[in-house]
């Protein structure tokens, strides 16, 4: 087995692709050059579809720490950014969490989340997003984006957390600003932002937790205050996974709804076959996440020596998971560079897998079938009518605009 100190492996930037409005065909050389590649100082990145899935799962990878792989990219780099509140929640939450620890947490925010996923739930969903589509149609051009992709997860964490409506923009505001937190490297300007936005947070969850447990209402964050109360999580576990779950709900539905919005608009011919057969809006919603994953990159640390293709990784190294490049790989997808809304074999890894599946994926999901069905139902046109416009960051996929002519 040959050592990972070894260096003749092909090399993955992450800056390439945040650089790159259409990544894919960068990770198509990637997937060309081998299953692992080097990515960094004890960092290691995997392109193709059979490890990522695989390694998402296995246990001998434990979860991503934040600080590491900052200081593990700014090696030799003039001065690394101090830690601050935003890296510290990074730290603490259920994604960084182990074992019985995380066991424990994601019990008690998964039963919550899991519990309001209701009929209910779905009817108030239909009726946001019928308003917000008969003002698009009304006003023809719309940016999808402050249109739908936006406001209607705003509404819907507003209902679940029980976010009172004066304060549901900045919650909504300061969470987003954590999406650029989860990229190998964090410009000064970015990670100011998101410190400024947990240091608020911090203070807005823990009065509403404290405001629950003397007046519990029928809501997510009085879940949580009823486990703060229990003895069953913390105060600073309370607090910032709740943050936590604010943010996996609010991100990834309108990630989804934006880059699913984007490819329905570029593809003429897949919004005719979804207005054909609006059966397939199952499957319409798991080609969007395959074809344009909402997170791009996720990563793992190893927790005990592992091999991947003839290369032994030491415990302590870091290895980068490229989803997107997973989910293009022609060895498990048919022309996988085409959208096709019918696509029946789709085994994408968008949202992760094992015990750090993506915790706001079931919510996504009723959100992006809820709007895609009403699209194909009530718009003649969808169709794009301008530039889009993208945040350059190597993980998550930010739309800031789609600019949409909707019939």
């Amino acid at each position: 087995m040959m050592p990972d100190v070894h260096d003749s492996a092909a090399r993955f930037d992450p800056f390439d692709v945040a650089t790159d409005d259409r990544p894919y065909l960068g990770y198509a050389r990637f997937r060309a050059a081998g299953p692992i590649l080097r990515a960094g100082p004890g960092v290691w990145a995997v392109p193709r579809h059979r490890e990522v899935a695989a390694l998402l799962r296995d246990p001998r990878l434990g979860p991503f720490r934040f600080q590491e792989t900052y200081q593990r990219y700014l090696q030799g780099a003039a001065a690394a950014p101090d830690p601050g509140p935003a890296r510290a929640l990074l730290e603490g939450i259920l994604l960084a969490a182990k074992g019985a620890d995380h066991a424990r947490i994601r019990k008690v925010l998964a039963r919550a989340l899991n519990a309001r996923l209701t009929p209910a739930l779905k009817a108030r969903i239909e009726g946001y997003t019928a308003t917000l589509l008969a003002d698009a149609r009304e006003r023809g051009d719309v940016d999808i984006v402050s249109a739908l992709a936006y406001p209607l997860p705003v509404l819907v964490m507003r209902d679940l957390f029980g976010i009172p409506a004066d304060d549901c923009d900045g919650v909504a505001q300061c969470v987003l600003a954590l999406s650029k937190m989860f990229s190998p490297i964090v410009t000064s300007s970015d990670g100011s932002a998101a410190d400024a936005a947990v240091v608020w947070l911090r203070q807005f969850i823990g009065t509403l937790c404290d405001q629950r447990t003397a007046n519990a209402t029928d809501d997510l964050v009085s879940d949580v205050a009823s486990a703060l109360a229990a003895g069953t999580l913390s105060r600073a576990e309370a607090v910032d996974n709740t943050i936590l779950a604010i943010f996996a709900g609010l991100e990834t539905s309108i990630s989804l709804i934006a880059g699913g919005c984007a490819a329905l608009a570029q593809f003429p011919d897949q919004f005719a076959t979804l207005r054909r057969n609006p059966a397939c809006v199952t499957s319409a919603i798991d080609e969007f996440l395959r074809y344009d994953a909402p997170t791009q990159i996720t990563a793992r640390m190893v927790e005990e020596p592992i091999e991947i293709d003839g290369r032994t990784l030491r415990k302590g190294r870091i290895v980068l998971l490229l989803l997107g490049s997973a989910n293009h790989d022609e060895r498990e997808f048919t022309d996988p560079e085409r959208l096709d809304v019918e696509r029946t074999h789709n085994p994408h890894v968008s949202f992760g897998g094992g015990p750090h599946y993506c915790l706001g994926a079931g919510l996504a999901q009723i959100e992006t079938a809820v709007v895609f069905a009403q699209i194909a139902a009530t718009c003649s046109t969808f169709a794009l009518a301008g530039d889009i416009v993208r945040e350059r960051c190597a993980t998550p996929r930010i739309y800031t605009r789609v600019p949409v002519h909707v019939g």
